[in-house]
Order: C-alpha cells, then sequence, then structure tokens
C-alpha cells in the first residue's frame, strides 16, 4: 500500500500553531486557495460542551495543527470559516462543524462532506474515513492515538502525525469522489444533500424547554406526565450548563422519567424513588419538586404531546412499508447508491402517512429531489394501485411495472 498523500508527504514536518502570529498566516494562504480540509479533536466526558483540543487543517500544498488550549479564541480560524469563498472538507463532519460553531458563532457556507459524497457514489453506508481512503487512494492509515488526551500538553510528535492524517487525504479523496459522482451526473444529488447538512447545522441548539424531546423512555409516559418531564429536563440542562457537567452526571434520563410517571409531592416521597441517592435529593430534591408543581400547573390544553416521528404509521401500514423498503433497496442497488441515503424507514412511513392523508400538507423526503426521480414517483404511483410489484425474471430482485 502507498504512504503518502498527493501534495502532502507524511515525513514533512508540519506545524503546531499556537500564536496568532503563525496561524494568521496559515489562514491566509488558505483562503486564497479556497479550499481547506478540517477535522477536530476533543474530550467530552466530564463536562457539559465538548472541550476542543486541536484543530487540524489542510490545504493542496501544507497542514497544520491549530492548538485549541494555547488558542482558545482563534480568530483567523472563525474569519477563515465564515469566508463564503471558502469550501470546507471534512469527514462525518457535521459535529465538529457544530462544535466549532458553538465556539465561533458561525457556520461554513460551504462544506463538502467525504461520508456523504461517498455514500452518493455507491462506496457504502456511513462508509469510515480510513476504508474510505484506503479504497480510494490505496493509503492504509494506522489508528494508534484513539485514546489520547488531547488536552495534554506538550503534544507529542505521534500525536501530531495521527492527527494530520485525518486531514492530509480528505482533499484527494473529494477529487476522486466528484469524478465519480460526475461520472454518473450526480452532482446535483450531492448538492442537494449538503444543502440538508447545512439547514440542520443551522438549526441551532435545542433550546431548555425542547431537550426533553431527547430523554429516553419518554414515550412512556401521558402528556401529563410529559409536562413534568420538560420541566426536569429544562432544568437539568441548566444545571448541567451552570456546573459544567454531563447531563447524566446531574440527573439520569431514567431518574427523570421515573419523577414525571409518580409526581412527587414531598421530600419523602422523592427519597422512595428508585435510583435517587441521599445526595441527591439533599441537593437537588427541592429544585426537582419545584419542576413538578411547574408541570402540574400547566392547563390541559397546553400540554405536550409527542410528535410523530416522521409522520409515522402504524398497524395496517407496517407490511407496505416493509414491500416499499425492498423495493428502495433494490433501487439503489441497482443505481449505485448506498441505500439509507436513499431512504430510511422513516421515510417509507412517512411517504406511506402523506398518501393516506390524500397528499395533503408537505411533500415528504421522498417527493423531493432525486429521490423523487430515482424511486419516489414510482412508490406513490404502487400506492395508488397504478403499478405493479413483481420479481424481475432473471435477477429476482423487487420491480414496479404496469399492472
Amino acid at each position: 500500500m502507498q504512504d503518502a498523500a498527493p501534495h502532502l508527504p507524511r515525513d514533512a514536518a508540519p506545524p503546531v500553531l499556537t500564536t496568532i502570529d503563525a496561524l494568521a498566516p496559515f489562514c491566509t494562504r488558505a483562503r486564497a486557495e479556497r479550499l481547506v480540509a478540517l477535522d477536530t479533536e476533543f474530550v467530552w466526558e466530564r463536562t457539559f460542551l465538548p472541550r476542543l483540543g486541536i484543530v487540524q487543517l489542510a490545504t493542496p500544498e501544507e497542514a497544520a495543527v491549530v492548538d485549541m488550549v494555547a488558542l482558545p479564541d482563534p480568530a483567523p480560524l472563525w474569519d477563515l470559516l465564515r469566508d463564503g469563498s471558502v469550501e470546507v472538507i471534512t469527514h462525518a463532519g457535521k459535529q465538529d462543524l457544530q462544535i466549532l460553531g458553538v465556539r465561533s458563532g458561525t457556520y461554513p457556507e460551504r462544506v463538502f462532506d467525504t461520508q456523504i459524497a461517498a455514500a452518493v457514489a455507491g462506496l457504502g453506508e456511513s462508509i469510515g474515513y480510513a476504508p474510505l481512503v484506503e479504497r480510494l487512494l490505496q493509503v492504509t492509515l494506522h489508528k494508534i492515538e484513539t485514546r489520547t488526551d488531547w488536552l495534554k500538553r506538550p503534544l507529542s510528535e505521534r500525536q501530531v502525525a495521527y492527527a494530520l492524517d485525518d486531514v492530509r487525504y480528505l482533499l484527494p479523496v473529494r477529487e476522486s469522489l466528484l469524478a465519480r459522482l460526475d461520472a454518473r451526473k450526480r452532482r446535483p444529488w450531492l448538492d442537494e444533500e449538503f444543502g440538508r447538512m447545512q439547514t440542520d447545522l443551522r438549526s441551532g441548539v435545542p433550546a431548555d424547554a425542547e431537550r426533553y424531546l431527547n430523554v429516553k423512555q419518554r414515550g412512556r409516559l401521558k402528556p401529563r406526565g410529559l409536562a413534568i418531564l420538560r420541566e426536569l429536563a429544562a432544568w437539568r440542562e441548566s444545571e448541567a450548563r451552570r456546573r459544567d457537567l454531563p447531563r447524566e452526571w446531574v440527573a439520569r434520563d431514567a431518574l427523570l422519567v421515573e419523577i414525571s410517571r409518580r409526581v412527587p409531592a414531598t421530600p419523602e416521597a422523592l427519597a422512595e424513588i428508585p435510583g435517587i441517592t441521599p445526595k441527591d435529593a439533599a441537593r437537588n430534591g427541592p429544585a426537582l419538586l419545584d419542576a413538578v408543581r411547574r408541570g402540574l400547573a400547566i392547563p390541559e390544553g397546553e400540554l405536550p404531546a409527542l410528535p410523530s416521528r416522521d409522520g409515522r404509521s402504524n398497524g395496517p401500514t407496517d407490511s407496505a412499508v416493509d414491500v416499499l423498503l425492498t423495493v428502495v433497496r433494490a433501487r439503489a442497488h441497482r443505481g449505485h447508491v448506498a441505500a439509507t441515503s436513499v431512504a430510511t424507514r422513516a421515510d417509507i412511513e412517512a411517504l406511506v402517512a402523506h398518501h393516506l392523508a390524500g397528499g395533503a400538507g408537505a411533500p415528504p423526503r421522498l417527493l423531493t429531489g432525486w429521490r423523487k426521480e430515482l424511486v419516489g414517483s414510482d412508490l406513490m404511483r404502487f400506492l395508488r394501485g397504478e403499478i405493479a410489484l413483481r420479481l424481475h425474471p432473471k435477477t429476482g430482485e423487487p420491480e414496479i411495472g404496469s399492472v
């Protein structure tokens, strides 16, 4: 296997940028190139927000590590990322960009995610960075620093080399993926997917009052219990932020759900709930009981309800969903695109719900853009009884054809 990426040999000594004076010229050169590969390394085990250790950057000509411990507010980097003329290349980079967005208050306008592009190009669903590099560039990456402490200083040469491998190959991988996508005339598909990614990035951090929607087992609760859970989860979010602790260290999901189900009114009743320790009851008891009271005070007409999952339907539509999902997989296989990039089960359920509602409301994802062209329109014709499902006589794959 090869040991070097185009333009960026591994034996080159990449700099670790620890001052604004060192960072600014690199960012100026990157802005002139209008392309920069990006990755981050962070620690997120004992704090409310992740703590950035380093940011790795690469252009067609050079690569560097930005020391985020030495540079907690690297203004030239933020200017680089908000420059609309610069395309930022990542691999499965949504979390990296969200973390940087929280720190900088902005998100890149142009992003190229190689994992998304690989799925559209038919190279696998959620393919990892190392397998993708090996497949496209015949380079084997050795992951030897996956458990390192990226906040500890000084950084070792091995840490820096490991970190830079995560960006030094992104630009040639991008070139290879674009060639494959252009050969199949799928650049518009990719633009659509990146547009969705940008929308997700800009949707922002959920408000404290919406955090209950991320609590596991919330579906066990009735509307009044959900109202209490909403207050409890909002309190936990605020408390975790104040104390700079992971949410689950303040109060576990299971405890919040159990409090919402049992509705304790007194410290004694709270202390009897499984999972709450005397220390928890002493420290958080008054706040937990206040949250319960706020939930009980919400008028009946204002009680929350769990939103349906992308129009999920139950009962008699399950069989239809199974059949349509099989057809989607077959069509994706024939079209050399990852099946989950075309549709998830939730997407199929949304399509069925849209059909049962007579087409009312906004069209589901399968009836927009390239998905509609690839399979969505035919699935709707099948649901309306205009075409039928059959097995291809040679391949045995499910196909939709005329009745």
